[in-house]
């Protein structure tokens, strides 16, 4: 009952978390010139494992990992089913 209670309010903290992202993935870019190229973006996604133990453990590793994908210039984009994508402008 204790890993089912867990599962259920860590999907809910991604599901929520990626509904408060949404309006930004449909925001228009504004910085773009008419006649300039597109931006290039490269993705990374991220497998969400099933929770497993203590919760709170739990989300200090996908803190951690989000945390040091942002550190390498990572930014969270959606969650899609059971995975985390990330962009980043393409060098």
């Amino acid at each position: 009952m204790r890993r089912s209670f867990s599962l259920i309010t860590v999907s809910l903290v991604l599901l929520v978390a990626g509904l408060l992202l949404l309006p930004a993935l449909f925001a228009q870019d504004t910085d773009q010139t008419e006649g300039s190229s597109p931006q290039q973006w490269e993705y990374r996604v991220l497998p969400i494992p099933a929770a497993r133990g203590d919760e709170a453990e739990q989300a200090t590793r996908v803190e951690g990992k989000f945390n040091e994908l942002g550190s390498e210039g990572w930014e969270f984009a959606q969650i899609h089913l059971r995975v985390a994508v990330f962009k980043r402008l393409k060098d």
